[in-house]
């Protein structure tokens, strides 16, 4: 049986650095309504990433898209979207719609 992935037993510190307002989308990605990025350790990526790869947690698979490497955790019955990514990912990101949105 796969296990979900939880935040139960941890203990977390959250910064918000970034708020976007979503515009509508008609695309696949578009059936979200909102989302939430987390940066964890390369190391605790790494980990996480090999167990996702492996098909351990249900609702956690590696976010298809080109040149990113993130992991996408979602809910059927949920309309949002959670991302994990390490820090040097969520730079490149950042920098990339940072310029896209001229923000």
């Amino acid at each position: 049986m796969k296990k979900g992935l939880t935040l139960k037993d941890k203990n977390f510190t959250a910064i918000l650095t970034h708020i976007y307002i979503r515009k509508y989308d008609p695309s696949e990605y578009g059936k979200y309504k909102g989302d939430v990025d987390f940066i964890i350790d390369d190391e605790e990526y790494a980990n996480l990433k090999e167990k996702v790869i492996n098909k351990e947690y249900a609702g956690a698979e590696m976010y298809q898209r080109t040149g990113w490497d993130t992991i996408q955790i979602t809910k059927g019955e949920i309309d949002v979207v959670s991302y994990l990514s390490t820090l040097e990912m969520a730079e490149k990101l950042r920098v990339k719609f940072d310029d896209l949105t001229n923000l």
